[in-house]
């Protein structure tokens, strides 16, 4: 039941982040339209390399936010080690303050409450 519910969480904090991702890409947002200049798709695969790569912010965001499958995945590397948190969280932060926030607040709540109450359930069921 612990599993259940941490897929829950990280669920609806991906839920979040797409709805402030999608409302962004609006007219007047800050990911609308192309802003490399090169007249592509900001949102095809092709002009995106890894996350480290100085690529636009659009190219940032869809990379690590472009769907759900994508952010459930994101979410999972950072808190398991695969991704490094400043890399992953920089993009949202550019968007919006307020994304970093619940960044910051998803990985506290996972590292220091769900994770360790999972370690625990282990360490107890090992000692019976």
């Amino acid at each position: 039941s612990a599993m259940f519910v941490m897929c829950l969480f990280m669920y609806m904090v991906t839920l979040g982040i797409m709805q402030g991702i999608s409302s962004e890409t609006e007219p007047g947002g800050m990911l609308e339209g192309i802003s490399d200049g090169t007249g592509k798709n900001a949102r095809a695969l092709d002009l995106f390399g890894s996350p480290e790569n100085e690529d636009t912010l659009v190219q940032q965001v869809y990379l690590l936010y472009g769907g759900i499958e994508r952010t459930i995945m994101t979410l999972l590397m950072t808190v398991t080690g695969g991704l490094e948190w400043r890399g992953v969280a920089w993009p949202l932060t550019r968007v919006s303050w307020y994304y970093g926030v619940v960044w910051t607040c998803f990985i506290l709540f996972m590292i220091f409450g769900m994770l360790n109450v999972l370690t625990g359930i282990f360490v107890d069921a090992a000692f019976q």
